[in-house]
């Protein structure tokens, strides 16, 4: 089993405070340097926070039959992993209850569509601009659950055949924390919004490298203002 998949096998129970000591270290270390479960990671982050919110209702809300259950998931593995054919997120690692992980499915698709993951109602609290090789990019910083959303706006990079840019949030100390991954059009530029686990304070400067990530392949670079 590679990296990446027992990674996901433990997601669920990372974001919902269930694995061991070891498995958490192992989790963490893995987001560090892996932009693709970074991503799956903050797409779940904000599952806890539905809980309290579920919890906090009037009334106990009766569980949602197992056919919808198998939809959302399946629905959310098709479109965040492109897998194909469609199948269940795996159970081993989430330690909850089958009845507690669709509602929590079904109230975070609900939550979405209600608009209470709005970007705009994350506190902003810095933004960087950086540059190199004839480009630029600037990113306004906003906390989250999560660790910190990027808003990023990039012009004047080449567009990677194949492949993508990451972006690096990096700390004094000299460690590389992912905050994803994007790809530029036909005229160099993007605009995309990307979520990285680095917290407020944690780091001081932000990369963007196509390729590497040992200091050679950096195409962009800048300090945080915060």
């Amino acid at each position: 089993m590679s990296g990446c998949d027992h990674t996901r096998e433990l997601l669920g129970g990372h974001v919902l405070g269930g694995l061991s000591d070891e498995e958490t270290r192992l989790v963490e270390e893995h987001l560090e340097g892996c932009p693709r479960c970074g991503r799956e990671y903050a797409e779940l982050a904000g599952l806890p926070e539905l809980l309290d919110l579920a919890g906090s209702a009037d009334t106990e809300p009766e569980a949602p039959p197992q056919s919808l259950e198998e939809a959302v998931l399946d629905r959310f593995a098709r479109e965040r992993r492109g897998l194909a054919p469609p199948t269940r997120m795996p159970r081993r690692g989430l330690r909850v209850g089958a009845a507690l992980a669709a509602a929590a499915a079904v109230a975070l698709a609900a939550l979405a569509i209600a608009g209470v993951f709005d970007s705009e109602r994350a506190e902003a609290y810095g933004h960087v601009d950086m540059r190199g090789h004839g480009g630029g990019a600037w990113a306004e910083l906003r906390s989250v659950r999560a660790g910190t959303e990027m808003k990023l706006r990039v012009w004047g990079l080449e567009r990677a055949r194949p492949g993508s840019y990451d972006v690096w949030c990096v700390a004094e100390s000299g460690r590389w924390i992912s905050g994803g991954s994007f790809d530029v059009d036909a005229n160099g530029r993007a605009e995309v919004e990307l979520t990285s686990a680095a917290r407020a304070g944690q780091y001081h400067r932000m990369l963007v490298t196509r390729g590497r990530k040992d200091g050679r392949g950096v195409v962009l670079a800048g300090r945080v203002e915060y």
